[in-house]
């Protein structure tokens, strides 16, 4: 008796039938079926129907493809004669066929096993991988997977997969992780020229110190790249000294000390990082304000009755759709975050009405801000929002460049001195805070220059007259004139020297930077490093200097961890970490920005010359 498989092609829902007898014919077109194949829960008796009755065609089948070798589950294509083995990191050589793969892999018998196919086992090694990926990049707990919930989760997805022991997790798996990424890291380096070094000293729940250590590059393709190097145990005092020295052993093992231009550290003694400082300016105005502060703490009095009472907000939620008024929920502030402050008076001022009469029929009248209150509450929104634009500016960027410090500053300093005029007290304190905090700031050369070959901004971001004559200054250029040599050239030689001897060594680069000052700026809301990309070719010398000066990172953490919950999500689980554990890399895995992880309080921008 012949068995005849009836199936259904699920993408197109058109029957077919399988004659096992027509074997291998059958399976050569069904594998070359684009469609998925279903086949039927029952056999049945044998048909004198056709072996396929549907058309391959009519589904838009491409013959000419031929499903990939499995066998690539356990190779990476180094180049079109080359593979580099998954589980060995040999080269296997092949010429347009897999038989030396297939051999080779033989070699790792467990891997090659009888029980399973080698589909199977790529499908089991990428899902290993990824979980192994998510507890880096989660910086996620190992018992994780320990946990029965988790296990049967798994085993509805996929009840063939065994999930690996913490073991091989921790020895194998991560730390395999951390070579791949270490490797594709090093070539980035080693092709860049000029690095910029962020550091970041935190303290985990068990009062150990680290240092994190993380590297920004613009790479060849004009993109920003961020790496962690390495978090070490750091003992003893947190001096210069010995940051130091521990920079300088983390840069030799990675072979990029001489093309350290800059480095960002926690040091409260010198340059201050932007993003921390906008917070201390606004933080430390509120401060010197009685009668704000204690508006600051009747409003997070407001705010928290709300959250604690259930009642209280059912009956806010009635009372704003009768005034049809939006569903917003009221918003507490937080002490390590200033903008919380802006958000909490900003959301009740909105929500007055509402707040107001539910005080009120709760018996919480003692609660309610009096109108010279909620006058104050507005202005300081008033005085506050252009800080809050600026907090957003940094925020909204992965990397936000050094270029942007003297425009924000700029602008920060006219908008407070228009609120000061005003006579909004808040507007005062914030101007003399700015004044304080980022005096001369136009003056330091790192900010001068990189705010000029930003292409947004120019001179046109630099307002005193000194600095932006510093910042366009020419780059220092050497003469490559050939010299006079005897012989049949001599003459020659002689005449294209003498005619170099009007060329001073900087005239090229006096041309180049006339050039560039002539060139429109791009839009604001433009990326400079992709303008600098295409022009490369046009500003040979300046291109070299921008990508030298645009690393430099406006802060010395990504700004959405200083003021956003998420930073403080990611400081809690790292502080969790084990010492043993701490160093795991916790790489963005498209290898295009990192992720970092660090939380540094001041920033110290110095000269590599100057550092070293």
């Amino acid at each position: 008796m012949r068995l005849i498989l009836k199936f259904q092609f699920i993408f197109c829902r058109t029957p077919g039938i399988y004659r096992v007898t027509d074997w291998p014919y059958n399976t050569a077109l069904l594998s070359l079926h684009s469609c998925s194949i279903s086949p039927s829960p029952f056999l049945r008796s044998p048909a004198s129907t056709a072996t396929l009755t549907h058309s391959l065609t009519a589904c838009g089948c491409m013959m000419a493809k031929w499903k990939r070798s499995a066998v690539w589950s356990f190779f990476t294509a180094t180049n079109q004669t080359t593979a580099t083995c998954n589980v060995c990191r040999k080269e296997i050589r092949y010429c347009g066929n897999t038989t030396n793969l297939h051999k080779h892999i033989k070699t790792h018998p467990n891997q090659n096993s009888e029980q399973r196919s080698l589909a199977e086992t790529f499908q089991a090694m990428d899902i290993t991988r990824s979980l192994a990926k998510m507890i880096v990049k989660d910086i996620q707990p190992v018992s994780v997977f320990e946990d029965e919930g988790f296990r049967n989760f798994v085993k509805t997805l996929d009840h063939r997969y065994k999930i690996p022991s913490r073991k091989t997790l921790m020895e194998e798996k991560i730390p395999a992780l951390y070579e791949e990424c270490r490797s594709k890291v090093r070539k980035v380096l080693d092709a860049a020229n000029s690095v910029v070094l962020t550091t970041d000293m935190w303290t985990s729940r068990a009062t150990e110190a680290y240092l994190t250590v993380s590297c920004h590059v613009i790479d060849e393709n004009w993109q920003m790249q961020a790496y962690v190097l390495q978090t070490s145990s750091f003992s003893g005092k947190h001096s210069a000294d010995n940051i130091c020295s521990e920079l300088k052993r983390i840069t030799n093992e990675w072979g990029i000390t001489a093309k350290v231009h800059a480095v960002i550290t926690a040091n409260g003694a010198h340059y201050p990082c932007f993003a921390h400082t906008l917070n201390l300016v606004v933080k430390d105005s509120i401060k010197v304000l009685p009668d704000l502060l204690d508006i600051q703490r009747k409003c997070s009095a407001i705010v928290a009755f709300f959250h604690h009472s259930t009642r209280a907000a059912e009956r806010l939620k009635e009372i704003q759709k009768q005034l049809k008024l939006p569903e917003h929920k009221l918003i507490q502030s937080v002490e390590k975050r200033w903008n919380s402050v802006f958000y909490m008076f900003e959301r009740l001022l909105e929500q007055k009405e509402a707040v107001t009469t539910v005080l009120c029929l709760c018996g919480k009248s003692s609660l309610c801000l009096s109108e010279e209150d909620w006058s104050m509450v507005s202005l300081s929104i008033d005085a506050l929002r252009q800080f809050e634009e600026v907090t957003k500016e940094i925020s909204t960027e992965k990397h936000a460049s050094v270029s942007k410090v003297i425009p924000l500053v700029t602008l920060l300093r006219r908008s407070t001195a228009t609120h000061e005029s005003q006579g909004i007290k808040l507007a005062a304190e914030l101007s003399s805070q700015c004044q304080h905090r980022f005096r001369a700031i136009e003056t330091f050369y790192g900010l001068a220059v990189s705010t000029f070959l930003d292409t947004r901004f120019k001179n046109l971001g630099l307002t005193c007259s000194a600095t932006s004559s510093v910042a366009v200054a020419a780059p220092a250029t050497t003469s490559n004139s050939p010299a006079a040599k005897g012989g049949i050239w001599a003459e020659f030689d002689s005449q294209v020297l003498a005619s170099q001897e009007h060329r001073t060594p900087g005239t090229d680069a006096f041309i180049e930077m006339r050039r560039y000052s002539e060139e429109k700026p791009i839009p604001r809301d433009g990326d400079p490093l992709l303008w600098w990309k295409t022009n490369e070719p046009t500003f040979p010398s300046l291109s070299k200097l921008a990508k030298k000066h645009l690393t430099v990172i406006a802060t010395s953490v990504p700004a959405e961890r200083i003021f956003s919950k998420a930073g403080q999500l990611v400081s809690e689980r790292r502080s969790s970490i084990k010492g043993k554990n701490v160093n795991i890399p916790r790489q963005d895995w498209s290898y295009t920005v990192q992720q970092l992880v660090c939380v540094g309080t001041l920033v110290v921008y110095v000269h590599a010359q100057a550092f070293w």
